[in-house]
């Protein structure tokens, strides 16, 4: 998946019909065929079009398998995962769960303090599209963390939306060069109403914006507000 520049958020609801997942060639295996066959996903839904055209919506066939192979792919995507590194993503999941955004923060930061500049210098990886994201998506359900990527709305689709028995967090990612576009991220949730689906089931909704710095490889800017359901 690293060298496929495929992002983690693009792993739940892969779509793919009965010859794409039949193929064979190694060579030039497509991503969807790769993990269906490896048996990293299964068919979760069938789909019909109406004009004879039948596709599979896939998804992971449990969470033992969500959480093992998310913890592979980040692994693969930041060079390992050290003790001190594995700390740091478990302390970030329990401050998602209780809401201390600000101890998220400074966990994550500490997270990404700890890839070497040599990692990036001598690796690609960090160019695609959407890797920052990766690694905070590989991360939230390699260490126990539901979540919904890619929800829509009325308006657009959310990034990740994590639903907890006692709140929801409303993630939306950026990332930014310089000072470029800063501080933007958490206005186009409240703009785009991301959380206005999740209003009324009386919990906490929090918004969530967060900014990735190319030139710094680490956080740029964090904003956060809570909605009373």
């Amino acid at each position: 998946m690293v060298r496929r520049g495929v992002s983690t958020l693009k792993l739940e609801g892969l779509q793919a019909d009965k010859g794409l997942l039949s193929t064979f060639d190694v060579g030039h295996i497509a991503t969807e065929a790769l993990l269906f066959q490896t048996g990293y996903v299964t068919v979760a839904e069938v789909l019909r079009d109406g004009l004879g055209h039948t596709s599979y919506r896939l998804n992971y066939p449990n969470r033992e398998v969500r959480v093992s192979l998310n913890r592979t792919l980040l692994s693969s995507l930041v060079n390992g995962l050290s003790e001190g590194r594995l700390k740091h993503c478990n302390d970030v999941a329990v401050h998602i769960r209780s809401a201390d955004f600000n101890a998220m923060e400074q966990s994550l930061r500490a997270f990404f303090a700890t890839i070497p500049h040599a990692w990036y210098r001598n690796n690609e990886v960090q160019r695609y599209e959407g890797y920052y994201a990766s690694v905070f998506f590989a991360l939230r359900f390699g260490f126990g963390l539901d979540a919904r990527p890619e929800e829509a709305s009325s308006q657009d689709n959310l990034d990740l939306a994590v639903v907890l028995l006692e709140r929801i967090a409303l993630f939306e990612f950026k990332t930014v060069q310089g000072d470029e576009d800063t501080g933007k991220t958490l206005q186009q949730i409240k703009e785009k109403d991301y959380a206005g689906k999740h209003l009324g089931v009386g919990k906490p909704v929090h918004l969530v914006g967060v900014e990735f710095s190319v030139d710094a490889r680490n956080l740029a800017l964090v904003q956060w507000e809570t909605v009373v359901s």
